[in-house]
Formats: C-alpha cells, structure tokens, sequence
C-alpha cells in the first residue's frame, strides 16, 4: 500500500471515530457504552464518563496519524545549509575597533561571580553583570593565559572583517568579580578578593551550537575557495592549535526563517606567536615549542614556502597539516584580504590590548604577509615571502617573550556578523 492510501485510510478512520462519538453524546444512551476495564480506569461514570471513554478513543485512533505527519514534516523541511563565510560587503569600510555601533555594549561591571568553568584548560569563571547578562570570562592568569586574552581578541576581530563567522568577545583591562569562591585553576587569574589584572569576556553565542565539531579535511567546503582562504588566514596569523575542539559548528535562523549552519573557528587564542614545535633529534623535550601573542616569533616566522604547478605551499606548522592552495583561490583570498587598511588593522590589535610597539610590530608583519601573498599570487620568483636567515638556529634559542600588559585601561568588542 502507498504512503497517500495509508495516510486516507488513517484520516478515514479519525473521521469515522469523530463522527460516532458526536452522534453517541447526542443521543441518550440506555445502557453504558464502557466497559468494566475502562469505568475501574477512573474514567468516571454517566456522560461525562462516556465522553471521557469516547476521546480516549478518538485519540488512540488519531495519535498515529499525528506521529506520521510530524515525521513527515520533519522529513520534508529543507535541511540548514552549511555556511563557512559570507560576503562582509565593503572591508575597507569596517570599524574593527566596533566604537560605532552602540548597540552592541561591552560587559557592564560591576561582575557577581557565578561558578568556575572548568572546561578545557585555561583559567575560566562564568559572571553576570550589571545587565543581567551571563559571561565566560577567560582569565590573564600566567603568562600562557595572558597571552591567548590578547591574541583571541585581535585575531578575532581580523577573522571577522573577512568574512568569516566568530562568537562575540570583548578584552577587558582590569576589574574586579564580586562573590568569588571554590576556586581551583582560576586561582591563576583572580585574587581572593576578586581582582583580576586583564580578560577576555565572551557572551553566550547568539546562535545555538549544535556541539558538533568538524576538521579541516572533513567537512561539507573541501575544494572551495572560502576554504582555502579561511588555511591561508589561519597561516597569516599563525593560528597553530586547529584540532576539531576549536572547529565548532552554529544552528543559525536567517531574517527570512530559513536555517543555516555556520562553521566557525571557535577559539583563535594560539596565534601571533611562533607556529613549530621543534625538538632535538630524539628527544622528547621541546626546545623551541610553540607560542602565542609573541611579536620576536610572529615576526619571523616565514609565511610561504613555494609556488609550483599552479599551487602555494603554506608555511603551515601547527596541529593539523595544510594541503596546497589553488592559485585562483588564493587570487580570491587577496581580494579580500588587500582591503584591509593599516588603520584597521591597527584597531584589531588595540581592541586585544596590546601595547604601541606590539600594534605597530603585529601590524607590520601582518601588512608583509599580504604583500607575500600578492607576489606569490603574481607568480613572481621572490614568492617565498620574508627571508629567514639563520631561522634553524633561532629556532633553538627561546626568544624573549612580548607578554607586556597594556598600558591603555579600556574595553573593546567583536561581534558575530549576521547576530
């Protein structure tokens, strides 16, 4: 039998039951229409026992059709569209500071303490503030900790601007959580008052997370260019730490009710900083491993390794390994990434606190980076980008670490484009 014949049936059946019940409660019945079974199953007695027996009935019939229709419904609704990047519309225009758009406001203090996060291995604590709203609030605590607040924000904000989607974040410069205790790891990052010296606030995404992750070599975007552009900004600033816990995925509802599901980076806080770990032949200790918000290693970490075949080797050294990129895509990529202007990335790395000399230097090295690209792209003989001479050697010698707190005392934000 065909599904359109099972479900007239099923309607035929609803109907009939319908139709007697009606026609039974209109008139008078001379004896009882229940049986035993159901008046001992407190359905009552008299009419209104009858009725109470009689929608039993109608709804034991009807349920199944009710399942079936909701399942065809769900069977049939469009299924959301996975979304990697949209169009950010014009990036030279784009205020990454966010100073011009009020509706979206920083944390309000002051911070009543709500219970430590304890998820991955940062110094965490959840708050609400003076609005009401709840915040996750990662913790400059030791010198790991201070420099993924800095680097999560700046990174964040660049991300964004291209066209990529990011949770909303702001860095806070110094504040004070009311109600502070059972601490453990946040210790690192809060004193026993509830003083902390800088911090990365997130709000809770605006969209809903599906809590699933994906990676870069599986997911529904291998071989488009949004990808590829997504592997050569991850190479620009040297996000090394890709592993599918900071690849998370979205459940979005457009303006016009349709669904999409946005891949994001969720967590861009092991950037700017040195992107191999290098140990000496058979060791396990590393003498050169990797960094974040380091501007000594940011500098002169080497962007690109070659153009052969219509291809770019990435000079990728992270967790996950880099195929090469198609040209074309890498054309792509430049349009979008050459729009950027000095002063916005200038404000990208203000917004993450950094000092004068780490936004004039990260600022620089950035600006390198898409000319490298451009020559890469234009297939000149110096593509390699920025020579690294004696980089072997450097490697060996732990350089000295750019964890300057900012002297500057102010809030800044990102927001998730499209929220």
């Amino acid at each position: 039998m065909g599904l359109a014949s099972t479900l007239r049936t099923m309607v035929r059946s609803v109907r009939d039951s319908l139709y007697t019940g009606i026609k039974t409660l209109s008139s008078k019945p001379r004896k009882p229409i229940m049986p035993t079974f159901a008046r001992s199953a407190s359905f009552g007695v008299g009419s209104r026992g009858s009725a109470s027996f009689l929608l039993f009935t109608v709804w034991m019939r009807a349920w199944p059709v009710f399942t079936l229709l909701m399942a065809l419904a769900v069977h049939t609704a469009p299924a959301p569209e996975p979304v990697l990047w949209h169009d950010p519309g014009a990036i030279g225009s784009l205020d990454l500071s966010w100073s011009d758009q009020a509706r979206f406001t920083p944390p309000a203090p002051p911070f009543t303490f709500l219970k430590e996060d304890t998820s991955g291995s940062r110094a965490k604590v959840r708050v609400k503030d003076a609005k009401g709203v709840e915040w996750n609030v990662k913790l400059a605590g030791d010198a790991d900790d201070t420099a993924e607040v800095h680097a999560e924000v700046a990174a964040e904000r660049i991300v964004w601007a291209l066209g990529y989607f990011i949770e909303p974040g702001y860095f806070v410069d110094g504040g004070t959580i009311a109600g502070v205790k059972d601490l453990h790891r946040a210790k690192r990052g809060l004193t026993n008052d509830g003083r902390f010296r800088a911090a990365r606030f997130k709000e809770p995404p605006h969209s809903e997370s599906t809590g699933d992750h994906w990676t870069f070599k599986d997911n529904p975007f291998i071989g488009t260019r949004e990808l590829s552009g997504l592997m050569i900004l991850m190479t620009m600033i040297n996000n090394w730490d890709l592993s599918a816990n900071n690849l998370g995925v979205l459940r979005h509802t457009r303006e016009d009710g349709t669904r999409e599901l946005r891949y994001i980076v969720s967590d861009l806080g092991a950037s700017f900083g040195h992107m191999e770990n290098v140990r000496l032949p058979f060791s396990i200790f590393s003498t050169y491993p990797w960094t974040k918000w380091n501007l000594h290693d940011y500098q002169r970490q080497t962007f690109i390794d070659s153009v052969h075949d219509g291809r770019i080797r990435l000079h990728y050294r992270g967790e996950v390994t880099m195929p090469e990129i198609p040209i074309d895509h890498a054309r792509w990529f430049l349009g979008l990434v050459s729009q950027l202007t000095p002063i916005q990335l200038r404000q990208a790395f203000e917004a993450a606190g950094a000092t004068p000399d780490q936004v004039a230097g990260f600022s620089a090295r950035f600006s390198e980076k898409v000319r490298d690209l451009r020559t890469a792209v234009s297939g000149s003989s110096d593509h390699a980008g920025r020579s690294e001479p004696g980089a072997s050697t450097a490697r060996r010698n732990s350089p000295a670490s750019s964890h300057t707190r900012p002297q500057a005392s102010h809030v800044s934000m990102m927001m998730l484009p499209g929220a």
